[in-house]
């Protein structure tokens, strides 16, 4: 494949187009019991009570000091919503806001992990981080933890114990939870690939709130909307 190929096939997988198809997949094989056992998936109880949920794609790679990048997107749960967007397709949950990842670790490593992370948003503090800033750091001011799995019941003996973190974490590599921490990643909002999108320049928390902004037609997005509508 010759240079320009592999720019071409990269800036598809970047675009939001690229972002909705990845994040689509990602999402079924996480919640779909079709792809997935029970016990290793997102208990319903932490769906249903979301306000909103970031889906990511990672790319991890290096020796000594390690690299990680990825790119994807924030859903924002609408609560309080006009009859007339009551009627739209996927009228629960926000139009997407595009979001790239970065973070450096040192340790021993070596070769290359793609790594796909769903981060849930359990609290409206968690969702302003998302409309307030262009840059978020992930168990910095924004603060994460890993979250349960598994059956109803057993989330619920844990949450009583521990309490809910305003984010919860899930990572996994090949059909696997790869038990990725997250932590002290950097989150940056994407305005640029949102541009694209949206053919307009439209503010992120616009976006994130369904303040009359129009959702292009993505066959994608609107099986995420179907997914999110019968889990959360």
């Amino acid at each position: 494949m010759n240079i320009n190929a592999l720019i071409s096939t990269f800036e598809t997988r970047v675009s939001m187009e690229g972002i909705l198809k990845q994040s689509r997949q990602s999402l079924e094989e996480y919640i779909n019991p079709d792809l997935i056992k029970i016990d290793e998936q997102i208990p319903k109880q932490i769906l249903k009570d979301a306000k909103g949920i970031v889906i990511l794609t990672i790319v991890k790679t290096g020796l000594i000091i390690n690299g990680s990048v990825g790119t994807g997107i924030v859903l924002i749960k609408q609560d309080n919503q006009s009859q007339d967007n009551q009627s739209q397709e996927g009228q629960r949950w926000s139009g997407p806001s595009a979001v790239g990842m970065c973070g450096l670790s040192i340790g021993l490593q070596l070769g290359l992990e793609k790594i796909d992370v769903i981060i849930v948003l359990n609290t409206d503090e968690a969702v302003q981080q998302f409309m307030k800033s262009n840059q978020i750091t992930l168990g910095g001011e924004a603060s994460i933890s890993v979250g349960p799995i598994g059956r109803d019941a057993e989330v619920a003996i844990g949450l009583t114990t521990r309490g809910i973190e305003p984010m919860y974490s899930y990572s996994k590599s090949k059909g696997l939870y790869a038990g990725l921490s997250v932590e002290g990643k950097i989150l940056i909002l994407r305005e640029a690939c949102n541009y694209k999108f949206y053919n307009q320049i439209v503010p992120v928390r616009q976006i994130l709130s369904n303040n009359n902004v129009q959702v292009p037609p993505n066959e994608d997005l609107t099986r995420i909307y179907e997914i999110l509508n019968t889990y959360c």
